[in-house]
């Protein structure tokens, strides 16, 4: 949760600015695993939001 508010207080990077690649597409999926997994918790939706504009890795939901 720390580390999520974290990444939603940074302002002009993309996930890819303060990831790196593949690090991004990971941080994709576990933002879209939180989310689900703690529906009442905004900040991964938001996290979403702010990087992914608002959608959730497919390849996670499918799993799920």
């Amino acid at each position: 949760m720390e580390c999520t508010r974290i990444l939603n207080g940074l302002e002009g990077k993309s996930a890819r600015d303060v990831f790196g690649y593949p690090d991004d597409l990971k941080l994709r999926s576990s933002l879209t695993l939180f989310a689900q997994a703690a529906p009442q918790e905004p900040a991964f939706e938001q996290a979403l939001a702010k990087y992914y504009d608002g959608v959730q890795d497919p390849m996670t939901l499918e799993r799920l």
